[in-house]
C-alpha cells in the first residue's frame, strides 16, 4: 500500500511481484509518478532552486509586481517545506537555506491634516477620545498607550516601557497632554481606566 506523501490518504496498488527489491522500484516509480501528476514535481538531485521555483509557479509570462512581504511570506512556507523534507532525509540539504529574506519597509508618511484630525475626534466616543488625543499628540502605539500607568506619568514625562523595539521612550508632558491627563480619573493603576484592553473593548462596542 502506498501513502501519498501531500494528501495522507492511502492509496492501494499491486506491484504484482513476490521480489522485495523489484516491488520498492515499482513503489519508488508510482511515488514519482503521482508527485509529477499532482504538483508537476519529480526528483532531480540537480534542479536548481530557481528552476524549482519557475515550475511551482507555473509562470508563463512576467508576473505582476509582488510587494517583499508576500515573497518574504511565500520563502518561509518553501523552506520550512524543504527543512522538512531534510529532517525526513528526502534531501540532503535545502537549496534554500543560504536564500535571505527581503528588506521590508514598513514606514508610513500619511499624516492627518488638522481638520481630519477635528473630525476624527468629534466621532470619538467619549472614553474612546482622551485616548486618541494621546496617540495623535505623542504619536505613541496604541498598545504602548493602553499599557501606560498613571505611575508612568510623572516627573513631567510619559514613560512608555511596553515598546515594539523594546526600549524605553520618554515624552515630555506639555500642556496639550497635561490637559488630557487632568480629565480622567485616577481609579485604576492604567490611565485608561480598568484593564486596559477590556477598556478599548467596551469604547469601540460603542461604535457598532
Amino acid at each position: 500500500m502506498l501513502v501519498s506523501p501531500f494528501a495522507g490518504r492511502p492509496y492501494r496498488a499491486s506491484t504484482e511481484t513476490a521480489d522485495k527489491h523489484k516491488a520498492q522500484d515499482i513503489e519508488a516509480r508510482e511515488r514519482s509518478r503521482i508527485l509529477d501528476g499532482r504538483h508537476g514535481i519529480r526528483w532531480q538531485p540537480d534542479v536548481t532552486f530557481r528552476d524549482f521555483a519557475k515550475r511551482a509557479h507555473g509562470q508563463k509570462r512576467p508576473a505582476k509586481p509582488v510587494k517583499p512581504a508576500t515573497v518574504n511570506r511565500e520563502l518561509d512556507v518553501l523552506k520550512s517545506i524543504l527543512s522538512k523534507a531534510v529532517e525526513w532525509g528526502k534531501l540532503l540539504e535545502s537549496p534554500a537555506r543560504i536564500v535571505k529574506r527581503l528588506r521590508v519597509d514598513n514606514r508610513r508618511t500619511r499624516i492627518l491634516s488638522d481638520d481630519e484630525q477635528r473630525r476624527l475626534l468629534a466621532e470619538c466616543p467619549k472614553k474612546l477620545r482622551a485616548l486618541v488625543m494621546l496617540a495623535l499628540i505623542t504619536g505613541a502605539r496604541i498598545g504602548e498607550l493602553l499599557a501606560l500607568r498613571w505611575e508612568e506619568a510623572d516627573d513631567g514625562f510619559l514613560t512608555f516601557l511596553d515598546t515594539k523595539n523594546g526600549k524605553m521612550r520618554r515624552i515630555p508632558i506639555g500642556p496639550s497632554i497635561a490637559a488630557v491627563l487632568a480629565a480622567l480619573p485616577k481609579v485604576h493603576p492604567w490611565v485608561h481606566s480598568g484593564h486596559p484592553f477590556s477598556f478599548l473593548c467596551k469604547a469601540l462596542s460603542t461604535l457598532a
